[in-house]
């Protein structure tokens, strides 16, 4: 969460707050931003009010969560590091985190997380 709180930050998005399925969590601050609450959140709340960035770093579990937002109605939105060098032409797939320094050529699947190599 606090990764992509601060890619979005640096992308100058806004961010209304974070959901997660812990209810211990729900009502506190997380990175400076309120946890509004679970899933359940989400299903009340109106796709057309928000577009959403998964913050898991399971890329197979955030591909299922996005893709199931998605059919929902949800935009899944990427978050793209400034520093992030991307490639000519290269297409990123909804949902996609790039991290600082993440190298990359070639096309990204959706819902991927993708970070620089040590």
């Amino acid at each position: 969460g606090k990764v992509i709180a601060d890619i979005l930050e640096k992308q100058g998005t806004p961010i209304a707050g974070f959901v997660d399925d812990d209810n211990t969590k729900w009502g506190q601050e997380f990175f400076g931003y309120r946890i509004h609450g679970g899933s359940g959140y989400l299903a009340s709340t109106l796709a057309s009010q928000v577009d959403i960035d998964v913050a898991i770093g399971d890329n197979e579990v955030r591909r299922k969560v996005v893709l199931d937002l998605q059919t929902r109605a949800f935009v899944c939105t990427t978050a793209i590091h400034p520093s992030a060098r991307i490639g000519t032409n290269v297409q990123i797939g909804a949902g996609t985190v790039r991290m600082a320094g993440a190298p990359s050529g070639f096309g990204i699947p959706k819902a991927s997380i993708l970070r620089a190599m040590r």
